[in-house]
């Protein structure tokens, strides 16, 4: 069956258990709806509706929920994947247009929200938390291993927020320029990689007690890294100056 599907598309193996076993999850933003596809067969096993533009989709701890955010909208439409259906629908008012969207491990919903320049938290107990960014395009989201550190690509103002969910506030803002895109973090959440959609290629240093230790890689879009100490990381944030603890050079592709 042919999908009437967007330009962009929400994609998502689910490996975790055996009702969602070698599954993909495909937001259909053209349709607002959600597919479910058996990756061994390519069968479409339920089409589902969602909100309006479905976007980033992240999976539960245990792998039995799907959550999907509408983009086009202010809302998070949550489903069992074992029944093929929707559970519920999370209202993120006055958090508007959800774009990131990640399921931590204590249960917590964090999403970005690029149209109220803000970051909305949903507690299991569906209490919502609404911490400010003030950034232009809020866009992508990574979260600390210790679940309290939040990182937000913000492509309009060229910055990365750093939020501390525990507080629920904003600690501060680090200059990237460009336009910051993707976010990356390191396994230990030791280093934070941040691509830029506008550059092609990129020579990027790591500096760490003023030493700087090379670390080039040449990628079609640039990147900025800092590199974040063992203890706390939100402390070193407060710290940095305005210009990042990274340096970076372009070069231009030939």
């Amino acid at each position: 069956m042919r999908l009437a599907l967007a330009a962009a598309l929400c994609l998502l193996s689910l490996p975790f258990v055996p009702a969602a076993a070698q599954s993909l999850l495909v937001g259909n933003k053209g349709e607002d709806t959600l597919s479910i596809i058996a990756l061994s067969s390519g069968a479409e096993l339920a089409r589902l509706p969602t909100g309006k533009m479905p976007h980033e989709i992240a999976i539960s701890p245990d792998g039995k929920q799907a959550a999907v955010v509408s983009y086009g909208g202010t809302t998070i439409d949550v489903f069992d994947l074992a029944k093929r259906a929707k559970i519920k629908t999370i209202d993120l008012s006055p958090n508007q247009r959800p774009h990131g969207l990640l399921w931590l491990s204590d249960g917590r919903l964090v999403a970005t929200a690029e149209g109220s320049e803000s970051v909305a938290v949903v507690a299991p107990d569906g209490r919502l938390t609404s911490i400010a960014t003030g950034q232009k395009g809020t866009h992508m989201v990574v979260v600390a291993p210790d679940n309290r550190t939040a990182y937000t690509a913000n492509i309009g103002s060229g910055t990365v927020s750093v939020i501390d969910l525990k507080a629920g506030r904003k600690l501060r803002d680090l200059t990237i320029g460009g336009k910051p895109e993707g976010l990356a973090l390191t396994k230990h959440g030791r280093e934070l990689w941040v691509g830029d959609s506008m550059r092609r290629a990129c020579r990027c240093g790591i500096r760490r007690r003023g030493r700087r230790s090379p670390s080039s890689r040449s990628t079609r879009s640039r990147s900025a890294c800092w590199r974040a100490p063992t203890a706390s990381w939100s402390q070193r944030a407060i710290s940095l100056r305005a210009r990042s603890a990274c340096s970076t050079r372009t070069r231009a592709r030939r």
